[in-house]
Parts: structure tokens; sequence; C-alpha cells
């Protein structure tokens, strides 16, 4: 404990980690302190619950699954995603086709939001407007009000919409199709009108988000066959595609992380980091070998974790790419995950 609270301190002073300069839209210093980390834990497809992992920084604790230990029940099967709202959290579980809505401190489940048979609530986001929004594996693309809990349908059906992020009134979605052709769209929705205004070509199917300011990052795994993947820049003022990585082998799949400082950190036979600046990649630079799916807590202190998905799932806290510490989480965490701030 002595060791990791020293630690803490000195990566807060470091460069890669350092909050000093990082600064809201206004140019305040951030005075975001983190509190805790909540991972989804799928689960087995089909069989197994899912679940959800707590990591708390100041009693340097990992809690494997918060929701059965305030419920006295197992979660339902398929925990994708989940975000807050308020003083309310809701997590997507997938093939049962629900929300759950828990309170954000005590994690006791206060509602239950059934979608419909084999919708498949699947990713969700906050959206700019204070609503909620999230894809279905039917392909629908829906709005929740956080309050009412009325679920509305965006227009129109997507193959297979992924991750989805919202940007200054508007929807990013990914629909990356299905094997073996899959997509490679980007479709931009108005959270106004719930209409399509854009859609963009991006990579062979596009599949995870990341924001900064005003730069997205869309992650393209490619055909898993003959067609490597990559990441595309987009400008969401211009809602135009400024740059893009091209993957030279392999079929990676990752989340994709901002750093407070703008540096993009993905997963491709280890982690690999790349600044991003008025809409273009700068190097790319080999971070570490450890592999996983990135995660950048924003605040102080400022730690890039990654998650390992396997059925001994694990989180791993990074310092300049090497492992400090590990904590077991439940089974298949997908690499989604929720940071908490006091």
């Amino acid at each position: 404990m002595l060791f990791l609270r020293l630690f803490t301190l000195l990566i807060g002073f470091s460069y890669l980690f350092s909050c000093d300069e990082e600064s809201d839209p206004a140019g305040n210093p951030s005075t975001k302190i983190i509190d805790r980390i909540l991972i989804p834990n799928y689960g087995i497809w089909g069989s197994e619950p899912g679940s959800l992992s707590e990591y708390n920084f100041a009693k340097d604790s990992l809690y494997r699954d918060v929701y059965l230990a305030a419920n006295g029940v197992k979660m339902p099967k398929g925990v994708q995603s989940v975000v807050l709202s308020g003083t309310k959290l809701f997590v997507t579980c997938v093939d049962d086709n629900l929300i759950l809505v828990l309170d954000s401190k005590t994690y006791k489940e206060t509602g239950r939001i059934k979608t419909g048979d084999f919708s498949g609530p699947n990713y969700l986001t906050n959206g700019s407007d204070g609503n909620l929004y999230f894809t279905q594996t039917n392909g629908s693309v829906c709005r929740l009000n956080p309050v009412t809990f009325e679920i509305t349908f965006l227009e129109g059906t997507l193959q297979y919409p992924g991750e989805l992020r919202s940007v200054s009134g508007k929807l990013y979605v990914t629909d990356n199709g299905f094997w073996p052709g899959f997509g490679n769209a980007l479709v931009i929705f108005n959270q106004t009108t719930g209409k399509t205004e854009k859609t963009l070509r991006v990579g062979k199917n596009p599949s995870t988000l990341a924001v900064h300011g005003s730069e997205l990052a869309v992650f393209c795994a490619g055909d898993y066959a003959s067609v490597y993947g990559g990441i595309y820049l987009v400008n969401t003022t211009s809602d135009q595609v400024t740059d893009s990585l091209k993957f030279e082998g392999s079929f990676p799949f990752s989340r994709l992380s901002f750093s407070p400082d703008g540096m993009l950190y993905f997963n491709d036979s280890g982690v690999k980091s790349i600044p991003v600046s008025a809409g273009k990649f700068g190097t790319l630079n080999c971070f570490s070998a450890q592999s996983g799916h990135p995660f950048f807590t924003d605040g102080t202190p400022s730690v890039l974790f990654l998650i390992q998905e396997s059925k001994d799932s694990r989180l791993d806290w990074l310092n300049n790419g090497a492992v400090v510490r590990s904590y077991p989480l439940g089974q298949y965490a997908n690499g989604t995950a929720l940071a908490i701030y006091q």
C-alpha cells in the first residue's frame, strides 16, 4: 500500500500522466478526482450471467461482482455497457433484452427496462442533450429518457450498429455489418430530429470509437481474411475523414482510449500510441508489449489501465508500459469501462 501511494503521487508529476496541463474548454485546470472504475463483464454467451466489477482508488481494491453483493442475486446475461446519469447507473444486458437501473452508490437495482424480445440492447452513451442513446443488435438506434425511461427509436435500421458517441448534438454510430462482407459505415444522426444527417465511409468493419475534443477516432477491424483494418480520424465539426492509419498485418480488435493530452491508445500485438493534432496522426509508438483494451482515467491521477478479455479477465495498471499491478475481473470483461469521479 505504501508503494502504491508513493507511486500514485509520483505519476501525478510525470509527463505522460500529468494533469497540470489539462484544462477544460474555458482554460481552467482540471480538478476532477477519480473515485472508482466500473467494468462490465459479459459472462459466457447464452449460458453464464454477467457481472459488474468495481476498482476503488481510495481502497486500492477490486470488487468482482458488486451487483451480486448489493442485490443477493446474479446479474442477467450479456452485460455489455454501463453509463452514469445523475445518481443512476444504466447497464445493458444483451442476451436478456434488458437495461438495468442501479443506484450509483449502493448498486441496488431500482428498475428494469425491457427492450423487447430479440432486441439485444448493446452499447450505451450519454447524449449531449441529457438523454441516453443505445444501439441494439436488431439494427435499431434508440433514445432513452433517463427520468421517464421512455424509449424512442431513431430513424432507420442499420445492419449491425456497434459503439456510439455523442458530440455537439450529433450521434456517431458504427455500422459494422456482418461476416464475411462487413460494412464500412459511420452513421451520423441529428439528436434533436432523430434523423440521419450523413453517412461516412471508413474502413471495413468499424467497431469502436473514442472522442477527444472535435476529433473522433474510429477503429476498423477489417474482414479477418484479406482486408486489414485501421483507424480513421473524423473531424466532428466538418464531418469529414481527415486522416487514417492502415494496419499492415494481423487482425486486431481493440477499444480506443484518448489520454487527456490527446494521445490515442489501442491494442495491436501490444499497446500502441499515436498523437492526434489538428486532424492528423503523428508518429506511431510502441508503448507496451502487454496486450489489452486500453482505458484512460481523467483527472487525478490520470492512469492508463488495460482490460484483459478472457474467461479469467483482469485489470492491469500500467506505468511507462509496464504492469504495476493486476486485479482479477469477472468472466469476459469486454473492454468497456466507466470512470466515476468525486
